[in-house]
């Protein structure tokens, strides 16, 4: 995980907020991370997943964090903080990906049936375990436009189809 991780940070195009969320998670011990990524439609890992599948899925989960970490910069800029305001964010989202619960909401357009996230509960989140956001800030737009963004990553790979829908 941790090599896609690097790869997808140093991707180009990357939005500084993705690549340095990244890039600190990449650092970091992910095991876990990918269970509770994919926790509501692959629920045995161990014996289910082989190492070519769990690649494919560690490679999703990086890309979907970055999609989600551009989203809200583009949020953050919206509300029209400058870049050093945007900074301040980069440690308080890397806790907010952490998060089991949001987790599961952010790995959860990855099953085919799932047609809204729940944005109130990312909202929430956010506000326990982070500091306030800009008012203008748009959950729902967050929510709805990486909801899109995930089904596309959903259709344009065929292993990442294949193996989740083999495993749902």
């Amino acid at each position: 995980m941790i090599e896609w991780f690097g790869i997808v940070a140093n991707g180009q195009f990357v939005g500084f907020l993705a690549q340095e969320v990244l890039g600190k998670l990449a650092q970091e011990e992910t095991e876990d991370y990918l269970k509770d990524f994919f926790k509501e439609f692959i629920t045995d890992f161990t014996d289910r997943i082989t190492n070519t599948e769990r690649e494919t899925l560690e490679k999703a989960t990086a890309e979907a964090i970055k999609e989600l970490s551009e989203l809200v910069q583009q949020e953050l800029e919206l509300a029209e903080l400058n870049p050093n305001q945007i900074e301040e964010y980069i440690e308080p989202l890397k806790l907010f990906l952490k998060n089991e619960s949001v987790l599961g909401i952010i790995g959860s357009p990855f099953n085919k049936d799932i047609k809204v996230l729940d944005s109130k509960k990312l909202a929430a989140t956010w506000n326990k375990i982070n500091p306030s956001l800009p008012k203008k800030l748009d959950w729902v737009a967050i929510a709805n436009n990486y909801l899109k963004k995930v089904k596309i990553m959903r259709i344009k790979s065929n292993e990442l189809r294949k193996i989740l829908d083999a495993k749902n």
